[in-house]
């Protein structure tokens, strides 16, 4: 599949978002690789199995429709998705979850690793990758689709 056939060919973001994968998710991915997080959890588990519901635990993310968030891991970015709505359920779901990220299913995909420093390349106020949530200036998506370009890509 070529990537400019794709989703992405022609989106514009109304906000990009870096979201770090929580402690749990790590928890439950324990001793796994980057890689393989990237293939069972974002692209068979969240995109084939749960269809693009992201279930959290503490907080989910406010963000509006057609938000890009950028999924951070272990100090890099390694994919990404387009944000349809976040629900906060009125009552925890197995005395657990509370509430859910929808994402867009067929815009999550991976990429080899990225680094902080090839972040900088378009956002270069962005001072680390942590487990904060931070927003990017949305106006620099088209250079980073550009880039993408230049990845190995996973669907």
């Amino acid at each position: 599949m070529n990537f400019n056939s794709i989703f992405y060919e022609n989106f514009k973001p109304t906000e990009i978002r870096l979201l770090p994968l929580n402690d749990k998710l790590k928890g439950a991915l324990f001793g796994m690789d980057i890689f393989t997080i990237q293939q069972k959890f974002i692209l068979d588990e969240l995109k084939l199995k749960k269809k693009g519901a992201f279930r959290y635990i503490y907080q989910g993310i406010r963000a509006s429709n057609e938000t890009l968030a950028l999924f951070q891991c272990e100090g890099y970015v390694i994919g990404m998705g387009v944000i349809e709505e976040v629900v906060k359920y009125d009552e925890k779901q197995e005395d657990l979850y509370n509430g859910e990220i929808r994402f867009i299913p067929e815009s999550l995909i991976t990429f080899y690793p990225i680094s902080l420093e090839e972040l900088n390349r378009f956002w270069p106020d962005l001072k680390g990758l942590s487990r904060a949530k931070q927003h990017l200036d949305a106006s620099k998506f088209y250079q980073f689709y550009l880039f993408l370009q230049t990845r190995h890509l996973f669907y």
